[in-house]
């Protein structure tokens, strides 16, 4: 049974009762079912900073630093208390299905400051203290990552929204920061790969709404965020493990240099679209810091700009198990990209990244003869959004060619027996004996298929696109 401080000075009684209650309040609302996040926004008051007259004094600092502190404690108790009572209540639900008509793996989530919100923006702050005016907790048990979608974003140009895991030891402990002068409108947060987040406003002394966009409402408000990747696949055909999965660890792949050097140039991928996230394989192609992957991962200017490009996600060694959604964490280079073009026909998209990162990782080339029939092959991607694996083997040997002529998703693929899952959507199929492209993985079936890369290299000379030393 919680019981509320005795001995406190009547100097800080006030506040403190205030904030006693708060935290109270936050516990109760496990047995009442009401969601404590709710609360917190009201933890973050203006504090006094002068007496009556405007004088300052050791005792109001001193009161002031006393309330700050017992306001942080109180924060942290009632994100925990938030989160117990997540099994609790309504909005935390415990079912992967969709609510509201929403896809699998998103969920409505309606909060904001401003905008038409239930709380108002702040127009002046306390400059003694570094602190946000508004928190909110988001929490799914089921989440694999969290991605908010910000439908308004519109603040005075010093201010920002600030987006971290709750739980301090999680292994993403980025902390995501959105400012005024760099981001508005609506779009998607970066992933963080964890079950809670916390999201906080921070504003600055000098600014004002004033300063913000007129034209706009003047704030942000989250209508929902996701929290669970698909593997993307073409028209709904399943991308399949023929046999036993005899793709491995990239790691486990280091003793053949060529190889495994080649699969530098591989990124795993994760598109945030308004039906959900989804995990595909990407790689880069030529030497001005382009990217391919499927027209069936993104084939709008809208894909690409909510897209996450991450490298090198993969184990440290053969022996660690990267067999889970962004799993392996590697580096996100950016999270949007340029649309250059995208064919349907084709199933190919053609992007150039923020950053050339050629130099970095290398980059891969397309053979301007394409796939010959029974060579060998091999094809590094992130299946079902794992660390990296490279599909080397199959049930019968080394993976091969086994047609030029493959029909299905398209005609005269290219097809082999090497192992992939949803999410290797985009991967590179390079011969062996060059470790160049050879075709563009896109669909599934056993045998698996892929677009002859002398295609790819014709659509795209022809439209004037081919990046610098794309092929040979």
């Amino acid at each position: 049974m919680l019981k509320e401080p005795v001995g406190v000075d009547n100097c800080y009684a006030g506040e403190s009762k205030r904030a006693w209650n708060l935290l109270f309040a936050s516990v109760q609302c496990v047995e009442k079912k009401t969601p404590a996040r709710h609360l917190w926004h009201l933890l973050i008051p203006e504090l006094p900073s002068s007496d009556k007259q405007g004088n300052t004094s050791d005792s109001h600092y001193a009161r002031d630093a006393m309330t700050r502190m017992l306001y942080h404690a109180v924060a942290s108790a009632v994100a925990l208390t938030a989160a117990l009572s997540s099994s609790a209540t309504a909005q935390y639900s415990n079912s992967s299905n969709s609510v509201g008509g929403l896809a699998a793996g998103v969920e409505e989530e309606n909060f904001g400051v401003g905008c038409a919100g239930d709380v108002d923006y702040p127009t002046s702050t306390d400059d003694s203290t570094v602190q946000p005016r508004f928190a909110y907790l988001v929490t799914n048990p089921l989440a694999e990552f969290i991605t908010l979608h910000f439908k308004d974003f519109n603040l005075p140009e010093t201010d920002y929204v600030q987006v971290r895991a709750a739980d301090p030891t999680a292994k993403d402990s980025r902390v995501l920061q959105y400012r005024g002068n760099d981001s508005s409108g609506a779009f998607f947060s970066d992933a963080l790969s964890t079950s809670s987040v916390i999201v906080e406003l921070f504003t600055d002394a000098a600014s004002s709404a004033q300063t913000a966009n007129a034209s706009e409402c003047v704030g942000f408000a989250v209508d929902s965020y996701q929290y669970l990747g698909q593997g993307s696949t073409l028209n709904g055909s399943k991308e399949e493990v023929c046999g036993a999965d005899n793709s491995r660890e990239a790691r486990c792949y280091s003793g053949y240099s060529n190889a495994f050097q080649a699969s530098n140039a591989v990124a795993r991928l994760l598109i945030k679209k308004s039906t959900g996230s989804f995990f595909c394989t990407g790689w880069l192609l030529g030497s001005e810091g382009h990217l391919i992957t499927n027209h069936h991962c993104i084939s709008s200017q809208d894909h690409a700009s909510n897209t996450e490009f991450e490298f090198m996600a993969e184990g440290s060694s053969c022996s660690v198990n990267c067999a889970s959604a962004r799993s392996c964490r590697g580096s996100i280079q950016a999270s949007s990209a340029t649309l250059i073009y995208a064919d349907s026909t084709l199933d190919y998209a053609l992007v150039k990244l923020p950053v050339n990162l050629s130099g970095q990782y290398g980059y891969l080339r397309l053979r301007s003869s394409g796939a010959v029939m029974n060579e060998r092959v091999y094809v590094p991607q992130h299946p079902s959004g794992w660390g990296k694996r490279i599909a080397m083997k199959t049930d019968d040997g080394w993976g091969s060619v086994t047609s030029l002529t493959m029909g299905g998703c398209a005609p005269n693929q290219v097809a082999y027996y090497s192992d992939t899952q949803g999410g290797s959507s985009g991967s590179p199929v390079l011969g062996w004996s060059d470790n160049t492209v050879v075709a563009l993985h896109h669909c599934g079936g056993c045998p698996n298929t892929a677009i002859n890369s002398y295609k790819l290299i014709n659509d795209m000379n022809w439209r004037g696109i081919l990046p610098a030393n794309a092929c040979t």
